[in-house]
């Protein structure tokens, strides 16, 4: 059996995470770049809501998941190398891993609770992204902006728009994990009605994994007899949809500006002052998800 007939989703391990690092770079929003073009400052309190607004509490809300689930994961992850077989053999803990424990303890419901927030938040913020094109893309026929699942599909249906070629390739080619395993597992196994599948939430080498096993052989008896295991990790999730972000931004800045700015956000993370001079006088203040 191909492999891709009995696995899908994140397949491959994310290697090892530097939580701290991780959250400094998610938490530098990557959209500023395009509210300075638009002239918006969508950030803190709104007399009136509107897509940028809307956007940036979905970006707000969804780092808040990261910032609650990745250290969780990296504790995690230190007990199940450290401490869980001793926990097992009832071989006496060190000092260390008797503090590193209880911490482990103190955290451990929550873990699955929060994996499946950062699925709902991020599920939400792509969303709230297909809204933001609705800036630059313009003419007769135009996709969905309210969902990013109807957004794609009219480009996967062979669509297009003059001008923006590239973009519907890039939408309708290369967000293949957005289908799977984001909608998926968050549609279909976590909030509406699911089919029969068995689940697993546990360590692999490097991640803390929700493992769908969906059955796909025809012995109702035997249902976990043949499968097709949809594997979603956090940390993989969230570097795609960060280069999604990164190349959205970009693209939408060349749109609006005719290519004036060219690498918005790399502009952006490297040398802030000299982005906002380029992209005009607006000078927002750097938004701090940290709450």
């Amino acid at each position: 059996m191909p492999r891709e007939d009995w696995i899908a989703g994140h397949t491959k391990e994310p290697g090892r995470l530097n939580v701290r690092k991780t959250l400094k770079r998610y938490r530098r929003d990557p959209m500023v770049p395009l509210f300075v073009v638009l002239g918006e400052r969508p950030y803190g309190y709104q007399i009136m809501e509107s897509e940028g607004s809307r956007y940036a509490e979905a970006y707000e809300f969804y780092y808040l998941s990261l910032d609650r689930f990745l250290p969780e994961l990296s504790l995690a992850m230190r007990y199940d190398k450290q401490v869980r077989l001793k926990a097992e053999w009832q071989v006496p803990y060190t000092d260390h891993q008797r503090r590193l424990a209880d911490r482990y303890n103190a955290i451990k419901r929550y873990l699955l609770y929060d994996l499946v927030n950062c699925l709902i938040h991020a599920r939400i913020l792509m969303d709230r992204i297909a809204a933001l094109s609705r800036h630059f893309l313009k003419g007769g026929q135009l996709p969905s902006f309210t969902s990013f699942n109807a957004h794609k599909k009219f480009f996967t249906a062979g669509r297009f728009i003059a001008g923006h070629e590239e973009y519907g390739r890039v939408i309708a080619e290369e967000t293949d994990w957005f289908d799977v395993p984001l909608k998926l597992v968050r549609d279909k196994y976590l909030i509406h009605a699911s089919p029969q599948h068995h689940r697993v939430f546990g360590f692999s080498s490097s991640d803390l994994n929700l493992v769908i096993m969906k059955p796909t052989g025809d012995d109702p008896k035997k249902p976990l007899r043949q499968v097709q295991c949809i594997i979603t990790s956090i940390p993989v999730l969230a570097e795609q949809v960060h280069a999604f972000q990164v190349w959205f931004c970009n693209y939408a800045v060349n749109a609006l500006t005719d290519g004036a700015v060219p690498e918005a956000y790399a502009l952006w993370e490297s040398d802030p002052e000299e982005c906002l001079r380029r992209l005009g006088p607006f000078r927002p203040p750097e938004p701090d998800m940290s709450l």
